[in-house]
């Protein structure tokens, strides 16, 4: 606990996990979409919703396939809350204009395209659906505005899309079948991350430095990460390399990990990790870790477990660590964790951590009862870049105190 990779590490792991989780789901969903199972599609995006309530693309695509299974009114309710968020998203609005002409209201239809062409002009769908309505109607007025809406559309993309005749009020409007679908914007899997922790002790001893460097990608049913860290601790020097793998099962997401250590003199020679996360119903959730260490002369054995339940944005969650030294001594803690989730790819959060823990540091062991205060998270800049944070305040006994601050920046391509 309080190690530089248990706090990258664990965020990496939450946000692969979820979108593992975000793509099966998606996927999925297309699947039975395709052929026409659309209530089975319904499903899949509502339970994927439950985990992840917060996720744009999923809702979406739930509120169209809703709107495509003729519940009009709720897939209505779904945009309404996107475009809360996300006032200017011309495919959340086209979508909205289909549901409303599908609602017989051409009249809002009609002003919902004005609205987003003049936030994406160069649309073509828009315009294409906008004349289509305007000439349903039968109205003389939306008549006249079809005609010079066509001249504009011959200005702006080289050809009319609507020929003199169909100007003539049709016999009878022809109802779109299903919204046009916008093209998959492609999304970027691959990241590095790198990142720096200094710890300061009031022990007068040698502050405590490790650089890290991870690089990653995730892929639709599984993701990996290998890491490289470099740390300088009272006095020495150490580094460790490593991989980790992430992956779904059934309902469970799975975590692997195994990292080698240079030199032996901070770190363990070999440490292997194996965790597995399953979402319960009401959004709690569970999970449970277990990591073994090998030094020169002793192992760690550390399991972890915890139990959470998802308020919307807001996460509380209780974790128990169980360390055993050679499997004969056991240490116990327990960690009091609340996160706020600020969007899908930015959380916050602050945990309290109490009990003993055991040390093993340059061919020495110990044993301390502990108290643990950090802050920690992740803030999305833009879809290339996040930035990674952590505070943290560490009581080790009457050993030492140490004052931690982490920094790192992820690349996102």
């Amino acid at each position: 606990m309080g190690d530089t990779k248990f706090v990258l590490c664990f965020l990496f792991c939450v946000y692969c996990n979820l979108a593992l989780a975000e793509n099966d789901a998606l996927q999925k969903a297309w699947e039975q979409i395709n052929s026409k199972n659309l209530n089975t599609a319904e499903q899949i995006l509502k339970q994927q919703l439950i985990t992840t309530p917060q996720n744009q693309e999923v809702k979406f695509l739930y509120a169209r396939t809703l709107a495509w299974n003729g519940k009009h009114q709720q897939a209505m309710d779904l945009l309404n809350q996107l475009l809360l968020d996300s006032p200017k998203n011309t495919d959340y609005l086209f979508s909205k204009a289909h549901i409303l002409s599908w609602q017989k209201k051409t009249g809002d239809a009609i002003k919902t395209l004005n609205q987003a062409r003049i936030i994406s002009p160069d649309y073509q769908a828009l315009w294409e659906f906008q004349l289509k309505l305007l000439v349903q109607s039968k109205k003389p007025t939306n008549l006249q505005l079809a005609k010079q809406l066509n001249d504009e559309f011959y200005q702006k993309f080289g050809h009319r899309h609507l020929k003199a005749e169909e100007f003539k009020p049709p016999k009878q409007a022809i109802a779109e079948k299903q919204p046009v679908v916008a093209k998959k914007k492609k999304n970027k899997k691959k990241f590095i991350v790198a990142s720096y922790h200094h710890q300061q002790l009031d022990n007068k001893t040698p502050d405590w430095k490790t650089y890290s460097l991870i690089v990653g990608n995730r892929l639709n049913k599984y993701s990996y990460t290998v890491f490289v860290d470099h740390e300088e601790r009272f006095g020495l020097t150490d580094g460790m390399t490593g991989v980790n793998l992430s992956s779904k099962y059934q309902k469970f997401f799975i975590n692997a990990g195994l990292a080698l250590g240079f030199s032996q003199k901070l770190l363990p020679a070999w440490t292997t990790q194996l965790g597995a996360a399953l979402p319960l119903k009401n959004q709690w959730s569970t999970d449970i870790q277990w990591q073994h260490k090998s030094f020169e002369t002793i192992t760690t054995d550390t399991t972890s477990f915890s139990l959470g339940k998802r308020w919307g944005k807001w996460e509380p969650k209780i974790r128990g660590f169980i360390v055993a030294l050679n499997k004969n001594d056991i240490t116990l803690s327990a960690s009091l964790q609340l996160s706020y989730y600020i969007s899908d790819f930015s959380l916050v959060r602050f945990s309290f951590t109490k009990g003993k823990e055991l040390e093993y540091t340059d061919k020495k062991e110990a044993i301390y009862v502990i108290k643990s205060y950090s802050l920690d998270g992740k803030v999305y800049l833009n879809s290339s870049f996040s930035l990674i944070y952590a505070l943290s305040h560490h009581i080790q006994g009457k050993a030492y105190k140490k004052d931690g601050i982490l920094l790192g920046l992820q690349y996102n391509f």
